[in-house]
């Protein structure tokens, strides 16, 4: 016995039913699979079907290496399974295709509403790679996220750290868009490694990018939402390049009588001091002297003071079972 894979796509030849009725292992399809409708190419994890290889819907292109949905076998290995020696080198995205998604080639995507809703009336959102082959869509957080990307790549004082985001070959660093007044955020996603009790990173690191926040200090200077911007991606370059450290920095909290609880954590202090400060001497931007939200500065959308309501849910945020709120 096998199974019965049902898929849709709202536009022309919607329905395609492929029955995977396995007969004698590995065996013949049933007939009834020649008068499928084809037209949808897309399968598991949003990748495309490669006919061609192995007869319909039995290979999905993966870039540098192929699946075979017929066993749910990897038929060649991880090509990064050198910098994972935890994991199997046959694993796929961690072992966790619900958190992450393969979008081979690690690079910087921006996600953005779609306009469409899903089956519980949430935002479905798409995914836009930066700087790729394709043309960007007519959406406005995509334009104010390139035009913030774009800025960034003008400097010369962060320009090694903003080429190692965008030429890494581990990660995926994903711009989400933030809706209302909600301030940005960052979300290293780091854990303990129970096999190692090491921290490792996960391969997607994301980032809630709000382009109408910005801070306005009490000496009349500005940090724009692009060196806001640069700041998240600070903390998304620590984690994943020293995750134990970054974790460690994050969960050190300042206490209430010691000087440097005008930055909150040890991770913030490092931050804006190690990415933020030059951007900001740079191009003649606010320098933060706190993280305090109205100390020095003010954190403001439009004309109005934004939100700090947290963005990530409890899912999409756990440290060894624990809730963290990083900023």
């Amino acid at each position: 016995m096998g199974g019965l894979k049902l898929t849709y796509h709202n536009q022309q030849r919607a329905l395609e039913v492929n029955p995977l009725f396995i007969e004698r292992g590995l065996g013949k399809k049933r007939a009834a699979e020649k008068n499928c409708v084809s037209a949808y190419r897309y399968g598991f994890n949003g990748h495309e079907k490669d006919d061609e290889v192995k007869g319909n819907g039995n290979h999905l292109a993966f870039g540098d290496y192929g699946y075979d949905p017929r066993i749910g076998r990897w038929l060649s290995l991880d090509p990064l399974q050198s910098e994972y020696p935890s994991l199997s080198p046959y694993n796929f995205v961690g072992n966790n295709p619900i958190l992450n998604k393969d979008l081979d080639g690690k690079k910087i995507y921006i996600y953005y509403d779609s306009g469409k809703k899903g089956k519980w009336n949430q935002v479905i959102y798409t995914a836009f790679e930066y700087k790729g082959a394709l043309s960007p869509p007519n959406n406005p957080y995509v334009t104010a996220t390139i035009s913030a990307l774009d800025k960034l790549g003008t400097s010369k004082f962060i320009a090694i750290d903003f080429d190692r985001m965008l030429t890494s070959t581990t990660f995926n660093y994903n711009l989400k868009e933030v809706q209302g007044t909600k301030v940005n955020e960052a979300d290293g996603h780091t854990f303990l490694n129970p096999e190692t009790n090491k921290f490792d990173v996960m391969a997607e690191q994301d980032l809630y990018f709000n382009p109408g926040i910005y801070l306005i200090g009490k000496n009349g200077k500005i940090l724009p939402p692009y060196a806001a911007l640069w700041h998240e991606m600070g903390h998304l370059l620590s984690a994943a390049e020293t995750p134990a450290e970054y974790r460690r920095r994050s969960t050190n909290y300042y206490g209430p009588l010691d000087p440097m609880k005008v930055w909150e954590t040890e991770e913030e202090y490092y931050n804006t001091t190690r990415y933020e400060w030059p951007l900001a001497m740079e191009f003649g931007l606010l320098i933060r002297q706190d993280h305090e939200n109205g100390t020095s500065a003010t954190a403001v959308f439009g004309n109005a003071p934004a939100s700090r309501t947290p963005i990530r849910t409890f899912e999409e945020n756990i440290y060894d079972g624990k809730e963290v709120n990083l900023k």
